[in-house]
């Protein structure tokens, strides 16, 4: 993904390429209410600022964010 443009809107592909996760991790993430997304008929989407907050929130958590 090119590093000078971050979409606000993210697909899966592009969230778990920032985290560097599988795409199946991400979809759970988001099932398991704890990675909010936002939802158009069949596409999900995560909003950017969700996925920072995701991540400074697992920073709060000793450092490691634990999937479920």
């Amino acid at each position: 993904m090119n590093d000078k443009f971050i979409p606000k809107l993210l697909t899966y592909k592009q969230a778990s390429e920032i985290l560097q996760v599988s795409e199946r991790t991400m979809f759970t993430l988001v099932k398991t209410n704890q990675l909010n997304a936002v939802r158009f008929g069949h596409s999900v989407r995560i909003d950017r600022r969700d996925l920072e907050k995701f991540i400074q929130d697992a920073k709060g958590r000793e450092g490691v964010a634990c999937v479920d």
